[in-house]
């Protein structure tokens, strides 16, 4: 996991980065005493990597506030310097950021946190994936030999004075014991190991020997580490079974994606042809669109084909878009198909409908806010249309009555209008109540949640 995410192309390397820079700065701080500011703009930068970090930032805060409140500061003595500045530090940037997300998004969070019902609790799932994470690499062991290391350290100085030392050699475990209880509480994720990574990673940190207890009993658990190491790098990996297995919504995404498009290294565009991907057929289709000047669309109903060759609906909206389709892979279909078509995400990560639904039923993590074509059709389609099959006027009609209904319409209007100042402003009054806009995914009961009330834009 370690392997496929560090160079993953996701946002990894980042985490790692950041949560080693404020581990490095808050002992210089300790060591110093001089300044916290640096540490606590550094600490700050948690939510703008991950949203779950901001957890992992307010543990690093409260280490750096104990080091801060501790005797022997050497620093600014006045109580706005020495403690409302570094707090001022860490929020500045993200507070900034939140007044584009509220101005823009017309959201105080983002999209994503929504699909993925960030704020529920699905301990059985999370559990799973925490067991998921550790058992492959028989992860127990080398925890059980790194508490030996830690604990009479930590033990030793806590007793001699340092009392500055053991804290500041606890908090990036704590904050990672604290990402873990989230991520565990919040199901999980559906790629292994994915995001257990920054808490693992911040446990490691903490975990060394010195050559003096090279010399001592404690040896043994450096020796059993360090086989144990070695052994993982050879040969304990996580498979599912398979490289098409997915157990419990989990799954070795990287593995899947090597053996579907035949190549051991897939990181250029030109390395994903052989997978046969729909997102140059849509490009082609949306440079017909727009030969044209006609607007199109595709609705995909079988899997089995993801290829507009026929059944090219007309479109009509005023998004700068040619040609719209729905897709379950929004990632490599989004960057193929280019900025003139429009990806109308099924499972909701990047769309805005279908993250406002109501999670009806527990599935795979991430991926469970599915939203039907029906909604599409309502947003994209023309009165003329010939529905696909499965889909059926009645419930595209219901779909469409409630996308023109309040407050669902005027969040749409609000991120998809052209930005001026007054638009802004309005979307920071109403991000709070935008972002707890919640219905159906059933056109039918999404009309009856949302137009009870008669207003429509």
């Amino acid at each position: 996991a370690v392997w496929e995410f560090s160079t993953g192309g996701l946002e990894m390397g980042m985490v790692f980065c950041w949560i080693g820079l404020c581990t490095w700065l808050l002992v210089r701080t300790e060591r110093l005493r001089n300044s916290a500011m640096t540490c606590a703009l550094v600490m700050g930068l948690g939510i703008l990597i991950r949203p779950e970090l901001v957890l992992m930032s307010l543990v690093f805060l409260v280490g750096l506030g104990v080091v801060v409140v501790a005797p022997g500061w050497k620093g600014p003595t006045s109580v706005v310097r020495r403690y409302l500045a570094p707090i001022a530090a860490a929020a500045a940037i993200p507070f900034v950021y939140e007044l584009f997300r509220a101005s823009y998004f017309a959201l105080v969070l983002s999209n994503t946190a929504l699909a993925k019902s960030a704020g529920a609790s699905w301990w059985s799932q999370g559990a799973y994936y925490l067991w998921n994470f550790v058992s492959p690499y028989f992860m127990y062991l080398p925890a059980l030999m790194a508490v030996f290391l830690l604990l009479p350290r930590m033990a030793t100085w806590w007793q001699r004075g340092d009392r500055l030392g053991a804290v500041v050699l606890a908090t990036p475990v704590a904050a990672g014991l604290v990402d873990t209880v989230y991520i565990t509480r919040l199901g999980g994720d559906y790629m292994h190991g994915r995001l257990l990574l920054p808490a693992f990673f911040a446990m490691c940190i903490c975990v060394w020997a010195t050559t003096a207890q090279l010399r001592s009993m404690a040896a043994i658990p450096v020796v059993i580490i360090v086989v144990w190491s070695v052994v993982s790098f050879g040969w304990l990996r996580f498979t599912a079974g398979g490289p098409f297995v997915v157990v419990h919504g989990i799954a070795n995404e990287r593995t899947f994606w090597v053996h579907a498009v035949a190549n051991s290294h897939p990181i250029s565009s030109s390395d994903w042809h052989s997978a046969q991907s729909p997102g140059t057929a849509y490009r082609l289709a949306a440079a017909t669109a727009r030969r044209t000047g006609h607007q199109s669309m595709f609705v995909v109903t079988d899997p089995t084909e993801l290829f507009p060759t026929k059944g090219v609906l007309p479109a009509a909206s005023a998004l700068p878009s040619w040609f719209v389709v729905n897709s379950t892979d929004i990632g490599f279909n989004g960057y193929v198909s280019g900025p003139d078509v429009y990806i109308f995400d099924t499972f909701s990560l990047a769309n805005p409908i279908g993250s406002h639904t109501s999670l009806a039923a527990r599935g795979r993590p991430g991926h469970e806010k599915a939203i039907g074509p029906e909604w599409m059709l309502a947003r994209f389609g023309t009165t003329s249309d010939v529905l696909p099959a499965g889909v059926t006027p009645a419930t595209v009609e219901a779909a469409r009555r409630a996308l023109s209904c309040t407050p669902l319409s005027s969040y749409l209007h609000s991120i998809t209008a052209p930005m001026t100042p007054s638009l802004a402003l309005s979307n920071v009054l109403h991000s709070f109540g935008y972002t707890e806009l919640r219905f159906s995914p059933d056109p039918v009961l999404a009309e009856q949640q949302l137009c009870k009330s008669g207003t429509r834009r």
